[in-house]
Formats: structure tokens, C-alpha cells, sequence
């Protein structure tokens, strides 16, 4: 696939990844899809906006030409625990904050 998606990921419909084998729902709509080989999560429409530009072209990099709005669980995961942290435990958030610095510091040294 090759266009930016905004339609809600179902059960054992298509993700970045392949076949979504199961769906964990977050409050606000975000999802947590896993695949038989990886996963990730998808932010709605509504909630999009509220994560920074930088962020957004992030996980479009590791979303396999399927948009901004799946996030891979390796790394690209972590903007969306910093963008909602109310979300996710303390440790997660703190986590996923060590997380971007990380990220963003490499990305500075490529540019």
C-alpha cells in the first residue's frame, strides 16, 4: 500500500505490517495493532494534529508509505507515548522521553 490511510484498522484487515492479528484500543481511538511479525500503533484523524510535525514524519519513515499515522513499535512508538502520556505508566513515559532525545540527537547529526 502506498497512500496515507485514515480509515480505523480492523481485525485481520492490513497494517504497515501485514495482517493485524490483534487490536489493543487506547482512550481517544488510539490502537495498538500487532501482526504475526511486528506492530505498532495508529492515531485517528482527530488526535493527529496534536503530535508535532517532526514526530508525524517520523513514524511516516518507518510506516511503509502508509502515512503519518502509524507508528511503529521499535522506536517511532515513543512520540505517541510523549504526545499522550495520560495514556501510559510512568515508566513508559519515561521511557519513551529518553526515547526521542535519542532519536531526535541522531537525527541532528545526519543533517
Amino acid at each position: 500500500m502506498t497512500e496515507v490511510t485514515t480509515i480505523k484498522p480492523e481485525l485481520r484487515g492490513q497494517s504497515p505490517w501485514g495482517v493485524i492479528q490483534d487490536i489493543k484500543t487506547y482512550e481517544n481511538g488510539i490502537l495498538y495493532v500487532s501482526t504475526p511479525s511486528h506492530g505498532g500503533m495508529w492515531v485517528p484523524d482527530l488526535l493527529i494534529d496534536d503530535m508535532s510535525k517532526a514526530a508525524r514524519e517520523y513514524a511516516a519513515q518507518w510506516s511503509h508509505g502508509w502515512g503519518d499515522q502509524w507508528f511503529e513499535h521499535d522506536l517511532a512508538i515513543a512520540f505517541v507515548v510523549g504526545a499522550f502520556p495520560k495514556l501510559f505508566k510512568l515508566s513508559e513515559v519515561r521511557t519513551a522521553r529518553r526515547m526521542i532525545l535519542d532519536i531526535l540527537e541522531k537525527e541532528n547529526e545526519c543533517s
